[in-house]
């Protein structure tokens, strides 16, 4: 691989190190309230993250949730988490979370019920397939005066058409033989170039670094496509099992979530996270969930 794509790659995944093991590391209703404060700031991706690690640790919302001593709060997080999506334009996943909000209920006693079903109406109406309205022909009637112009003109070509024309002859000097084109040589078309093959490898690291960053701004629904992108062309080169084992480890993290978002009754989303795990183990042998991706819920699960 590039040196240069190396560099890179390895700079977006030490940040991204950097930027999650401080959110992990609280409790639940700290990221609650570090997310709300991110919300009231606009500041809607860090928001996001902070809504997740909530969640990873207390996926129920509840009204006057203790938190220590004689503390409570309500704790409504797929509520903020669905406005923190909305906020930055991810109506899919916005509405994922405020549907979900939704579902448990606790919302309605609240007076955040009424802003919540606002966005959510906003977002079905976003959301809306976007039909193409049939192209019908011109029905207004003929301006007069463009109808006559048009008679004018045919008019005129007519009379050009019948009018006879002279045809002129050109004569050329005895002495001079009457010349002729000469005949162009053939260029042969150039062979197209086969693309090489590193191409698509230095595009499936632009897809994990993609797919890295989108993850780390809240959009899951964009990072799990590039990170796919990535799997796809790094699973039939074992030359790239160090990049193979990142885009693993990222899908898994992104499918746990999706799996605590949507509590996905049918379990597919946690076995094909467990899945990807395992095949980690299998290119890494003695490989552990690392605290700066998984959350300790999640270590506790996954661990053997």
């Amino acid at each position: 691989m590039n040196t240069k794509f190396k560099i890179k790659f390895v700079y977006v995944v030490v940040l991204a190190l950097a930027f999650s093991t401080g959110i992990y590391g609280d409790t639940w209703y700290n990221n609650y309230e570090n997310g709300k404060d991110a919300v009231e700031k606009k500041n809607w991706s860090e928001a996001v993250q902070y809504f997740r690690a909530a969640l990873e640790e207390k996926d129920e919302p509840r009204l006057k949730s203790k938190t220590y001593g004689l503390r409570f709060v309500d704790y409504l997080p797929y509520y903020y988490l669905g406005k923190a999506y909305y906020g930055s334009a991810l109506y899919k996943d916005a509405q994922t979370a405020l549907e979900r909000s939704l579902d448990y209920g606790v919302i309605k006693k609240t007076d955040l019920y009424d802003s919540l079903k606002e966005m959510l109406a906003d977002c079905n109406e976003k959301l809306k397939p976007t039909t193409l309205k049939p192209t019908t022909p011109n029905s207004e009637p003929p301006v007069p005066e463009a109808k006559e112009q048009k008679k004018e003109e045919e008019k005129s070509k007519t009379e050009i058409v019948s009018k006879p024309v002279k045809a002129e002859t050109k004569t050329l000097p005895p002495d001079l033989p009457e010349t002729r084109p000469e005949k162009k040589q053939e260029v042969p078309a150039r062979e197209e170039k086969n693309v090489p093959e590193d191409t698509r490898l230095v595009e499936a690291v632009g897809n994990l670094n993609r797919g890295i960053r989108l993850y780390f701004e809240g959009n899951r629904t964009g990072s799990e496509e590039y990170l796919r992108g990535a799997l796809r062309v790094f699973s039939g080169e074992s030359k790239y099992a160090k990049e193979l084992i990142t885009t693993y480890q990222f899908l898994a993290v992104v499918l746990i979530e999706d799996f605590y978002l949507t509590g996905d009754p049918s379990g597919r989303l946690l076995q094909e996270a467990e899945k990807y795990i395992n095949e980690i183990r299998v290119l890494e042998p003695g490989f552990r969930l690392d605290a700066a991706y998984f959350s300790p819920k999640t270590i506790k699960i996954f661990s053997r």
